[in-house]
């Protein structure tokens, strides 16, 4: 198993038959200019109904998709177009957003924290086994659960994105 499987970034290049302007253009209906990256992760409203919010420019695009409620693990599809004739290619890489990856340290620091926090109190007293292990098993779940949930929420970005433009996934 590879590590960096692990973490969460993907790169991938999408191929679509579709010619650069109509992929822009697909892009541009389905993506809201008015909602900030900054504001996503706490549940937004597109008031035009579209699914995603970010900003396409002519080289390329980052998009996020749009929820109600809140949500920390929706990742950031960027892509830098490549036109071909009769074709186009599409570089995509998916990343977290950064609130996500703050939580995962803020909650590792925390836990580390309680799992030492016997030993800073009492300079004497030995930190049980139990605390080190529990200690240890939470910041894994944490990390899991991050990824995971990470995952399931690039695999639908992903489709759409694929669904989309018409195109198919070359590597990755």
């Amino acid at each position: 198993m590879n590590i960096t499987s692990l973490l969460p970034y993907q790169h991938f290049t999408l191929s679509s038959p579709l010619p650069l302007e109509e992929i822009k253009k697909r892009l541009l209906d389905n993506c809201d200019p008015s909602i900030s990256l900054i504001s996503a992760p706490h549940g937004v409203r597109s008031l035009g109904g579209k699914p995603y919010g970010g900003m396409v420019s002519a080289d390329g695009f980052e998009i996020f998709k749009v929820v109600y409620q809140k949500n920390l693990h929706l990742p950031i599809l960027k892509g830098k177009f490549e036109s071909y004739p009769g074709k186009t290619a599409i570089k995509v890489t998916v990343q977290p957003q950064l609130m996500s990856l703050m939580v995962f340290v803020v909650a590792t620091i925390m836990i580390a924290c309680i799992v030492t926090m016997p030993k800073m109190f009492v300079g004497f007293l030995e930190v049980p086994l139990y605390f080190k292990v529990f200690g240890s098993v939470m910041v894994v779940l944490a990390f899991a659960r991050t990824v995971y949930a990470f995952h399931v929420e690039s695999k639908s970005s992903q489709q759409f994105l694929a669904n989309l433009l018409e195109a198919e996934r070359l590597d990755g």
